[in-house]
């Protein structure tokens, strides 16, 4: 077969309880999703088609190991949710989700945050909590919005002087 995605609204199909999908190409969802199973297929599926009109995507404990590039291509999303699962890193595009304003991305293998984050104009809160985060973007002291920084179980041994200088 030569699949690249499944069709919107796949997990409306109730009764199905096996979904094989060997042998494609599928890019959404990712392969790590598709490996456990038809139930974690149809939740993913979910989320992403629920999102144009939730402006959520709460893709936790999905076993990502990469940041899902179809998220990035929804510029509506206000809450992104990607706890609990094995992200090293987060792509400078990002940037492009202009309407973010709740991200929690904890207890991932996140070492850094690209400087982009800084670009975030809504952003209110960020949750990193639980990843190995040593350096902070410098540009996170733009986010004149932002009144939650949850930095805990990281290695983060000092905060850049720009963002303890922060004012809103």
């Amino acid at each position: 077969n030569q699949l690249v995605a499944l069709p919107p609204g796949i997990w409306t199909l109730n009764a199905l309880n096996n979904l094989m999908l060997d042998n494609n190409q599928l890019r959404v969802p990712p392969a790590v999703v598709i490996a456990k199973g038809t139930k974690a297929i149809m939740a993913y599926m979910k989320v992403i088609d629920s999102a144009s009109t939730s402006r959520k995507v709460d893709l936790t404990s999905m076993s990502l190991t990469d940041f899902p590039h179809e998220v990035i291509a929804m510029s509506g999303i206000t809450d992104l949710k990607l706890t609990n699962n094995y992200l090293a890193r987060i792509p400078p595009e990002i940037s492009e989700m202009v309407h973010l304003r709740r991200v929690q991305i904890s207890y991932n293998q996140l070492t850094a945050l690209p400087a982009s984050f800084g670009l975030l104009p809504a952003l209110a809160a960020l949750n990193l909590e639980g990843n190995q985060v040593s350096v902070l973007p410098a540009g996170l002291a733009n986010l004149s919005t932002l009144v939650v920084l949850k930095l805990d179980f990281n290695a983060i041994q000092e905060l850049p002087p720009e963002i303890c200088n922060m004012s809103h």
